[in-house]
């Protein structure tokens, strides 16, 4: 019997980050791996090409954004905006073409906020999910 060796050129990753109580009028503000780590350390180089985003509630005045960041530079075209007025007041996702958020071997990667001042509720928990397409990891 002929068995046929297929090699896996891209692997999804999912890399998960989780708050509780987001605050109001945040800029940039790191949303944790744990209690002790704020960002990942990729040990492949690849892209980023989605995230979801869910909070233990809705938002109920003004918006938060979630923006991934690799090293100290935040892509504003893979966040997710909450907010009363679009109606994605809890739960919100967003992708790019894979190769349009490049990442290189060693590169820290992470997810940030910003929030308006008259954001509420300052109670509310929120679980990222940032998706990674890793290259040249031959499993």
């Amino acid at each position: 019997m002929q068995q046929e060796a297929i090699a896996i050129k891209y692997n999804l990753v999912p890399l998960n980050f989780t708050l509780a109580n987001t605050a109001a009028n945040q800029d940039g503000t790191a949303v944790p791996i744990d209690v002790n780590a704020v960002k990942y350390t990729m040990p492949y180089a690849g892209w980023l090409v989605a995230m979801s985003v869910s909070m233990s509630t809705d938002v109920t005045a003004e918006s938060i954004v979630f923006k991934p960041m690799i090293n100290t530079t935040e892509y504003t075209t893979l966040a997710v905006t909450l907010n009363t007025t679009t109606g994605s007041t809890q739960y919100g996702t967003n992708k790019v073409p894979y190769g349009a958020i490049p990442f290189a071997e060693n590169d820290e990667i992470g997810v940030v906020y910003d929030s308006h001042a008259s954001y509420t509720p300052t109670t509310a928990d929120v679980h990222v999910v940032l998706y990674a397409l890793l290259r040249d990891c031959d499993f």
